[in-house]
C-alpha cells in the first residue's frame, strides 16, 4: 500500500475512534471485529465492530457494499439498511462456552430452541463461535477475530470452554 494512502487510512481511523469516544463519553480500551453475531432474539449480523469503554462492550455494524465478482452493484430491490447498535455490561456476563457455527445457524432458522456446547471433535473440525451467557438468561454468539483477547477483556483469562 502506498505510504500516502496508509497515512490517510490511519488518520481516518483515528478520527472515527475519536468520534466514537466522544459519542460514548469514554476512552476505547479494546476493539475487535465479530465476523458473525447472533443473539437470543434470533438476530444475525455480519462484520460487527466490538469495542469496550468502561464496563460496557458496544456492538455496531456498518452498511456493507454489495459486490459481484469484485464490482460494486446495486443492493437487491427492496433492500433497506437498518443500523444495528447494542451494548452489554461486562459485569452481566455470567459464563461462556464454545459452540459450532452450524448449531447457531440451526437456532437462527428456528430448527432448535437451545444451543449446546461444541464437543471436542466439533471444536477441532468445524467453525466455532463464542457464546456469552448473561445473568438474565439471554445470550450472544460471536465469531471473534481475536477470541483470546476478547475473553481476557471479559475477565475470563485463559479458561477453555
Amino acid at each position: 500500500m502506498p505510504p500516502a494512502l496508509e497515512e490517510r487510512m490511519e488518520r481516518e481511523e483515528q478520527e472515527f475512534i475519536k468520534r466514537l469516544e466522544e459519542k460514548r463519553g469514554g476512552k476505547i480500551v479494546f476493539r475487535d471485529i465479530a465476523l458473525l453475531y447472533a443473539d437470543s432474539a434470533r438476530r444475525r449480523k455480519e462484520a460487527v465492530f466490538v469495542y469496550r469503554i468502561g464496563d460496557r462492550i458496544y456492538l455496531e455494524d456498518f452498511e456493507r457494499e454489495f459486490r459481484f465478482l469484485g464490482f460494486k452493484v446495486k443492493p437487491p430491490k427492496g433492500y433497506k439498511y437498518v443500523k444495528f447498535e447494542a451494548y452489554f455490561q461486562v459485569s452481566d456476563v455470567k459464563d461462556w462456552y464454545t459452540i459450532s457455527g452450524s448449531a447457531v445457524e440451526r437456532f437462527l432458522s428456528g430448527k432448535t430452541s437451545e444451543l449446546k456446547k461444541a464437543g471436542f471433535l466439533a471444536r477441532l473440525f468445524s467453525q466455532t463461535m463464542l457464546c456469552l451467557l448473561f445473568k438474565d438468561g439471554s445470550f450472544v454468539c460471536m465469531q471473534m477475530v481475536d477470541r483470546r483477547s476478547f475473553l481476557r477483556e471479559l475477565g475470563f483469562g485463559s479458561q477453555s470452554g
